[in-house]
Parts: C-alpha cells; structure tokens; sequence
C-alpha cells in the first residue's frame, strides 16, 4: 500500500500539479490571462507605489524673477495582504489498495482530481470579480425546508454552481446589522440550482433566516469558511458600495475611482472611445480590456450588426474564452462577454496596471506521513494544496465603468 501512495504522490506532482499552476495563471479568465505575474515575496502586504498627477516644478518667468519652487510627483502606496486558496483532493483507501498499476492509478484519480482542479479554476475566475467580501448572493425569502434540503431564494446566481460547498449567513430580527452564522448553515452542500426562479436547493433543515432591516435581504450566501477572505477583485474597484480601496476611501480620494460614464440604453462606439479617451486624458490609462455584461454585450452585439462596425481580429484565449478586438480611437481594444459583470455594465481596464501577486499552488507536507493525511473517522486519505496572493492595482482610477449599456 506505501508503494501506491508513493506513486500516486508522484503521479500528482509530476502530471498534474504542472498543469494545475499554469491553468489558474492563464485558463481562468482572459483578464488573468493578459495580466502580469508576479512570485509572492512575503507574507506580510502586498504593495504597489501608484503615481498621479504630474510634476509641480514647472512654471513660466521672465529674466531675474525667481525660478520654480520644487514639486516632485505625487505617490500613493496601496497595501493588501495576501489571501489563503485552498485545494482538497480525496481518495479512498479502496482505490489506493485495488489500484496496482500507474495506469490504473491515473484513471482512478483524474476524475477527482481534474474535479477539484476545475473548482479551483471556477472559484479563483469568479474571485477576480468579486469585492473580497466573498458574498456570492443575497437571500431574498426566508427559507423553507424538507426532507433534510433546504429552498433558499436569491437575488442572483451567477456565482452559484451544483456541488459548491457554501455557509448560508442570517440576520435575527427586523433590527439586526451584523450576520451570523449558526452550526447548522455551515458547510452546505448546494445540490440544484434553479437559474429561471433564482433558486437553490442545499443540504440542510433550518437556516433560521428572518427579516432584516432591508426588505429583500434576511442574509446572504458564501464560498464555506470565506466570508471577507477571498481575492481583492475587480468588484472592489467598480462597486460603489465598497467605500474603501488599498486602504484610501472613494469619497476623499476621488483618484482611486473609476471613471464613470452613463451610455443611457445606447451602447455606442462613441460611448466608448468618449470612456476611453477620458481614461487616457485624465489619469494617464491605456484601455485595453473591455468586459461587457450579459445585457451590455448583446446591445453591443445588436450594434455592431446594424451600422456594420469592423472587427480588427477575433481574439481567442487559453481557456477556451472568445472575443474580438476593434478599433477605439487610434489603439485596438479586446471585447469579450463576461456574465460577472453586472448585465448592464461594463467594465474597462488597462491591463498592464494589474498584478496578480502569488504562489504557485503546491501541496501541504504533513512530515512523516507526506503529502496524504487520513481523515478522522473516514477510510479517505486528504491531499490539500495550498496557495497564497492577491490581485493589486497600480492605477484604479485608470478603470472605466460604463452604466446603463443594455439596450
């Protein structure tokens, strides 16, 4: 049996880990595709030094006046700390003791860890849009419960998917502002998912969810054990209900937010080059990436048809994704469709302005016992890989955020 364990260790870290660590920098999304990389060099922050505005040491005279007083550009140091990502891959002590052969090896093990692999990709892309809170929904409707499930109804879900493992967060009372979470919401697994209603089924009998001081929220849905842990994603840039980013707030700073632009139901290529050319003007951003919600896309798309607009290139990426670059001004910009993306927005970045700052994911070591640990009370044996980073800006304010795009 030591000698199937140390083959199926070998197995994962010479045929799949490879894989694994280049899937997550590049296969995710084309966001993480196109933006750099960067090794994470400490566990304290992550920094970057974001200039802005311009020199103040120039001035006109005439001779023997006094020349220009001195004024260096202005800095701003934003700070983030790293976030832990996780990856649990299982196998059975039946599996490891059946298996004799590598091959046989390989087969049993590429459906769970090609699963685990494939949450770990869907988890890390949905992340890179969110705001850190890690709140995948809101509940609309207290639950209701039978035969051991529960019916939770909520206002999206987009960030759900069958099979998740999520905790369910409550308010108590009409009053009540901070959410908890009580033992029997924690670690549910979601086991259907009824995108025409916007509800979802998980295992469970009482989520104990009652009306909060908001109508339509009695609590809210997350990834389990994430709550406030996740990636600092492009949500906490566009969301103007984050009133702080890289430790500055949006209301004093108006540097670090995006720009704003109102297409009002007319998604046009003036629209965009009027977004783009501001970004450019004011805070010194090359757009190069524009991400259009559901809404926002097929008005584009309906655009595009009706006054004949002229696609540069198709554009096509690792992960399968697809778009295509156009002409805006006098530089091409890549548009693909992101459902993330609230659908009647868009969301434009100058990609050379993100890094993704990270650790290749690799397994835990447990000492003695290797990479393989055997879970109390079961007959499985638990991998865990491990990662640690964040994603980080240097020019937020470089952003542009179109509203009101769909038609």
């Amino acid at each position: 049996m030591s000698t199937n364990i140390n083959t199926i260790i070998d197995i994962l870290k010479e045929q799949y880990l490879p894989a694994l660590k280049n899937q997550i920098t590049t296969a995710t999304h084309p966001f993480m595709e196109m933006i750099k990389k960067a090794p994470l060099t400490t566990g304290g922050v992550i920094m970057a030094s974001a200039p802005y505005g311009i020199n103040g040491g120039f001035g006109f005279g005439s001779e023997g006046d006094a020349t220009p007083v001195s004024g260096g550009r202005k800095y701003k140091r934003f700070e983030i700390t790293p976030v832990d990502m996780y990856v649990d891959i299982r196998i059975s002590d039946k599996t490891i003791k059946l298996a004799n052969q590598p091959g046989a090896l390989i087969s049993a093990l590429d459906d769970e860890v090609k699963g685990s692999y494939e949450a770990a990709k869907w988890n890390v892309s949905r992340a890179l849009f969110g705001d850190g809170s890690g709140i995948l929904c809101k509940v609309t409707q207290s639950c209701s419960s039978n035969y051991g499930k529960m019916a939770v109804r909520v206002d999206d879900v987009k960030r759900i998917v069958e099979g998740l493992t999520v905790d369910l967060y409550t308010y108590r009372g009409g009053n009540a502002s901070s959410p908890e979470l009580i033992t029997g919401n924690k670690g549910l697994r979601v086991i259907s998912v009824d995108r025409s209603l916007a509800v979802i089924v998980v295992e469970g009998t009482n989520c104990g969810a009652s009306q909060a001081a908001s109508a339509m929220d009695y609590g809210f849905i997350t990834v389990q054990n994430s709550y406030n842990k996740e990636l600092t994603g492009l949500g906490a840039i566009f969301n103007e209900e984050v009133p702080f980013l890289y430790g500055y707030s949006k209301a004093s700073d108006l540097f670090i937010r995006p720009i704003e632009v109102d297409a009002d139901g007319s998604l046009t290529d003036m629209v965009i080059y009027d977004a783009v050319k501001k970004a450019a003007d004011y805070r010194n951003s090359k757009i190069d990436l524009l991400m259009m919600g559901d809404g926002a896309f097929r008005a584009y798309q309906n655009y595009m048809r009706e006054n004949n607009v002229v696609v540069c290139e198709r554009a096509q990426f690792v992960g399968g994704a697809s778009g295509y670059k156009v002409m805006v001004g006098s530089h091409v910009v890549t548009i693909v469709n992101e459902s993330l993306v609230p659908f009647d927005q868009c969301w434009g970045v100058d990609t050379s302005t993100f890094t993704f700052v990270h650790l290749d994911f690799d397994f835990c070591d447990y000492g003695a016992s290797g990479i393989f640990q055997l879970v109390p009370g079961t007959s499985y044996y638990r991998a865990l890989l491990s990662s640690y980073g964040n994603l980080i800006c240097s020019n937020p304010g470089g952003c542009i955020l179109l509203t009101n795009c769909a038609e």
